[in-house]
């Protein structure tokens, strides 16, 4: 039987490749080369597993399978779809007719991204915020060592299943996360447009270490 160790020397690059995307702000890039450094901090795991309503190893447990079954992936396929129905007319008519904002921005964003992803959707958005959670929970006591790989092999397994190329995921990620952040972050691509050029172009890139296929 593989060892841990073992497993997570063969997971790791596939944990800074996936993780790179959930990192955000001014020391980005240096938490993107240093990936092990955005999980040192027990403040900063504790606020990451609020955000998605963790606080304890049964609501991880809720969330990990969540983000393998259905994520936002299912909603965002479902709204796309109804969608790609309807002429263009009358997809802009919907969108400018919904009151509630929230709404209304989703709709605006599977509007903009009918038939310019991929097969796998926006499920990078699903697939890397649960190994960033992995990561964290494993800090905060959450997770056995075990626990934490088992978990992240399950969702390198769908990811590889769901994509083919690194350029393709990013795109995934990137719809999946305007979809998610809401009204309020209708900049995100742009923000994070440096980022994400290095990620693609840099030869220090963790996508450089590792292939999805």
């Amino acid at each position: 039987m593989e060892q841990i160790t073992e497993i997570a020397a063969r997971l790791q690059p596939y944990v800074d490749a996936m993780t790179a995307l959930c990192i955000e702000g001014r020391y980005a890039e240096y938490h993107i080369q240093n990936s092990s450094r955005s999980f040192s901090k027990r403040s900063f795991n504790r606020k990451t597993l609020k955000l998605w309503n963790i606080e304890n190893a049964a609501g991880l447990r809720d969330v990990l399978d969540w983000f393998a079954s259905d994520g936002m992936r299912k909603e965002f396929a479902e709204t796309s779809g109804m969608l790609s129905v309807l002429s263009a007319e009358k997809r802009a008519r919907q969108i400018e007719e919904t009151e509630d904002p929230i709404q209304k921005h989703k709709l605006s964003v599977a509007n903009q991204y009918v038939g310019r992803l991929s097969a796998g959707g926006i499920a990078a958005y699903d697939y890397s915020w649960g190994v960033f959670i992995c990561c964290a929970a494993r800090k905060m006591d959450y997770l056995t060592e075990e626990g934490k790989w088992d978990h992240i092999a399950r969702f390198v397994g769908l990811a590889k299943e769901s994509y083919s190329e690194w350029n393709d995921y990013m795109a995934g990620f990137a719809a999946g996360a305007v979809y998610s952040y809401g009204h309020k972050r209708v900049g995100y691509v742009a923000d994070n447009q440096a980022v994400f050029a290095k990620l693609m172009f840099s030869r220090l890139s963790p996508f450089r270490k590792v292939r999805l296929s």
